[in-house]
């Protein structure tokens, strides 16, 4: 794996920041269990949160889109409507997220409306930043602190500065 491919990689498992879009003021909700989840599992990063309407939720500040949060975003979890992802997706790419998943659902694996949302989301993604989605669990790093599973007591590393991918992953 070149240096170039790693380091394009590197925002996904160990991002220096987070970006939760698609919490709720109700605390059930998938971004709010993303929340309850990585700071459980020890994610040592910043956290930021994008909600709306809201300017606080569990503690922590709200901001009304990623285009409001005054610092750089390493890595976005979504779990808004299917129908605002576009619009996230394309608010990464003017702020200049390197990553994001995309755990909500109700792309092509359930319409062909679904279909056209995902092919839109690839359109603006291309070129400009690494996805991982739809619907799905997302990423599990221990090392870089990232889990978006329930059970937050799965294996887990304590996260180093400077920590980077082994050598037998480099093809070395």
């Amino acid at each position: 794996m070149s240096k170039s491919l790693i380091n394009e990689l590197r925002p996904l498992f160990y991002p220096e920041s987070v970006a939760i879009v698609g919490v709720s003021k109700r605390t059930d909700g998938a971004g709010n269990q993303f929340l309850q989840v990585l700071q459980k599992f020890g994610y040592s990063g910043r956290i930021y949160l994008v909600h709306p309407t809201a300017t606080e939720i569990e503690g922590l500040k709200a901001y009304p889109s990623l285009k409001d949060i005054p610092d750089k975003v390493d890595f976005v979890n979504i779990s808004a409507p299917a129908p605002y992802v576009p619009q996230i997706i394309a608010d990464c790419v003017a702020k200049g997220v390197p990553a994001a998943e995309i755990f909500t659902a109700g792309f092509r694996e359930v319409s062909e409306e679904g279909h056209k949302l995902e092919l839109e989301i690839k359109k603006i993604a291309a070129g400009n930043m690494r996805i991982v989605g739809p619907n799905c669990f997302g990423v599990y790093s221990p090392a870089g602190g990232l889990s978006a599973l329930a059970g937050a007591e799965l294996p887990q590393r304590k996260r180093q500065r400077g920590c980077h991918f082994p050598e037998w992953r480099m093809g070395h």
